[in-house]
């Protein structure tokens, strides 16, 4: 896998899921901006609040195969990894796959994501352990200079400008 970046503001998002896993894949969506369907008979209370607050679209049942097309990006977040797996093997070739509970099932794997205003760093050990991710992305995040924002958005606006 390489790893790319990819713009989903207001692209179609399916989240199958309603738990822990779902939510933190929600806050991650729902902060790009994306349009988010999420198929589950059960949720979380923060994600009900998210509901509440119309930020996605909840479809309050169990995942079916009329749900798997018209997406961008499907995430299984399910706490039952053969429906999961299932979400994997029945969506389309041409979309990205996302299993939360065995990366290698799915064709896109989400690392961890650091942000300092422009520069996006993603860590990612191909799923053998977020925990170490998670680790090395909070050392990283202490190397990098409080200013650096700040350059980075002088460095954006002058190169913009020699266009």
């Amino acid at each position: 896998m390489i790893p790319l970046l990819i713009d989903l503001k207001n692209e179609s998002v399916l989240i199958a899921g309603g738990g822990g896993v779902a939510k933190r894949r929600l806050e991650l969506l729902l902060a790009e901006e994306a349009s988010i369907t999420l198929v589950s008979p059960e949720i979380d209370s923060d994600i009900k609040e998210w509901i509440s607050q119309e930020r996605l679209t909840w479809l309050p049942r169990k995942i079916e195969e009329k749900d798997l097309s018209g997406y961008r990006l499907i995430v299984a977040a399910t706490n039952d990894s053969e429906v999961n797996r299932w979400i994997s093997e029945t969506a389309g070739k041409h979309t990205l796959v996302n299993v939360v509970s065995k990366a290698s099932e799915g064709n896109v794997q989400v690392p961890k994501i650091l942000k300092k205003g422009r520069l996006t760093i993603s860590i990612s050990t191909g799923g053998a352990s977020p925990k170490v991710s998670k680790e090395l992305g909070n050392k990283i995040m202490q190397l990098l200079d409080d200013d650096l924002a700040e350059k980075l958005d002088l460095l954006w606006d002058e190169r913009n400008n020699r266009k």
